[in-house]
């Protein structure tokens, strides 16, 4: 391990004054880290590359470390050296990290346009948009972006008032949300927000449980005579997966037959057709709209039906 060097403060160069790194004007925060430094009795070292051929050595970093020195009125200050070349990278990557907040309006900007220039391409050119968000699963990581950037923005700048009712706002919204989030356990995939209108209206617009996942939940809660026959459809599941859960539950003799010989039919509000003409957009409707009758098992969440059992009038 490299031994601490003692290095005069006036020999010492920043990056700043090379042309290497940011400037670093004393802010409020700046200011409060030098205070409690200076209050330490032992500083730890600061990172230095000396200048080849002299006594003087450039700041790498440990920028508040010199200062809370300096305040102490001392002249001296311990530097473990490294190269010089390892110590310019780490001032570059510095000054980076430290303008991550500069220019934000530019970078969000940015991010958005990434986010909307391909989704109007998609929706411009003539392919069919179907199955939900198969389409458009790769814009999931800037919904993850862009709020996580516009809360970090807030933080750093919690000095106006409208920042601090922002904030505000945004954090009642964020425990709003994991309330409505936990609500739909364990179909958390399936889950709509607020501004989509009615709740039982929804399954109109979306497809809510797309995958199914609440067939099991379907099965187990059906009361089914197992000693007799039952005809059984199905519309936007997997049969597969249905046969093996009602085997579990029993009902071995029920068999999966075409909509218009069954008693009972099983689906999720997949989309479908009304008629075999699938190049008239009137022909669209879904799995519960299609088939008609009296749902004798239902799944639901947040008075959001996932999935039905439905006798078939």
């Amino acid at each position: 391990m490299t031994k601490a060097i003692k290095v005069e403060i006036k020999k010492l160069v920043t990056m700043a004054e090379l042309g290497l790194g940011a400037e670093r004007p004393l802010n409020k925060e700046k200011r409060y880290w030098i205070k409690k430094l200076s209050k330490q009795k032992n500083q730890k070292p600061i990172l230095v590359s000396q200048i080849k051929d002299s006594n003087y050595y450039i700041l790498c970093d440990g920028w508040h470390r010199l200062q809370a020195v300096l305040k102490q009125k001392k002249r001296i200050i311990r530097g473990i050296p490294i190269p010089i070349k390892a110590g310019i990278q780490l001032a570059r990557a510095n000054k980076i990290l430290r303008d991550v907040d500069k220019d934000f309006n530019y970078k969000l900007l940015f991010i958005i346009s990434l986010l909307i220039f391909p989704n109007l391409i998609l929706f411009l050119l003539p392919y069919p948009v179907y199955d939900g968000m198969r389409l458009f699963i790769w814009t999931l990581p800037y919904f993850c972006i862009i709020p996580g950037l516009s809360v970090y923005f807030l933080i750093k700048n919690l000095k106006s008032l409208f920042t601090k009712l922002t904030f505000f706002l945004v954090t009642i919204t964020t425990i709003y949300f994991i309330y409505d989030f936990l609500r739909i356990t364990p179909y958390q995939y399936t889950y709509l927000n607020s501004l989509n209108g009615k709740k039982e209206n929804r399954y109109k617009k979306f497809e809510n449980d797309y995958w199914g996942a609440s067939i099991m939940e379907l099965i187990k809660n059906s009361k089914f005579d197992n000693n007799s026959t039952i005809l059984m459809a199905s519309c936007g599941i997997n049969t597969g997966s249905a046969k093996i859960y009602f085997k579990n539950k029993g009902n071995t003799n029920l068999r999966f037959v075409n909509p218009k010989i069954a008693d009972y039919i099983i689906m999720t509000n997949r989309t479908t057709f009304k008629a075999s003409n699938l190049k008239n957009v009137n022909n669209i409707t879904n799995c519960f709209d299609k088939y008609s009758g009296k749902d004798v098992v239902i799944v639901e969440r947040n008075n959001q039906i996932l999935s039905v059992i439905r006798k078939i009038e």
